[in-house]
């Protein structure tokens, strides 16, 4: 009898070992196109952050311009709000720099301290061009 068998067994264990081949052909695939769409993301986020930093920078620089025209306290103010802007600037320069030796998961935790950084700039950007603006402009007050 298991002379009979044998050869079924032989052609099961065959079958399967086909099959665990074929998964696991399978998983390599999909960890490679996996790991393609994670460097796609990756790139396509820093160059989207490199293109946002430097906007940050053409507006800082904007805001120093019109800054310089200020006086007294007025000036000590602007100056301090830029000094501190060109801080953030340096710091989110920093988090993207993280990203050249970011994994997975480092990946994830950088873009969101980055696009937690960013957000926090376009606000401070936002809340010192609209002190400029009434600063240089009385007629604003009045909008």
């Amino acid at each position: 009898m298991l002379r009979r068998i044998a050869p079924l067994l032989t052609l099961l264990l065959l079958f399967f070992a086909a099959c665990t081949e074929a998964q696991q052909d399978a998983a390599d695939d999909f960890g490679d196109a996996t790991e393609v769409a994670l460097d796609q993301q990756m790139r396509d986020f820093q160059a989207s952050a490199a293109s946002s930093l430097a906007d940050v920078d053409r507006q800082i620089e904007a805001l120093a311009q019109r800054a310089d025209a200020a006086t007294g306290a007025l000036k000590a103010e602007l100056d301090a709000e830029l000094a501190e802007l060109r801080d953030e600037r340096q710091a989110l320069q920093a988090d993207l720099a993280r990203l050249d030796d970011a994994g997975e998961a480092a990946f994830r935790d950088v873009r969101q301290d980055v696009t937690h950084r960013l957000d926090e700039i376009d606000r401070q950007l936002a809340e010192l061009e609209h002190k400029v603006e009434r600063a240089f402009d009385p007629e604003h007050d009045l909008e």
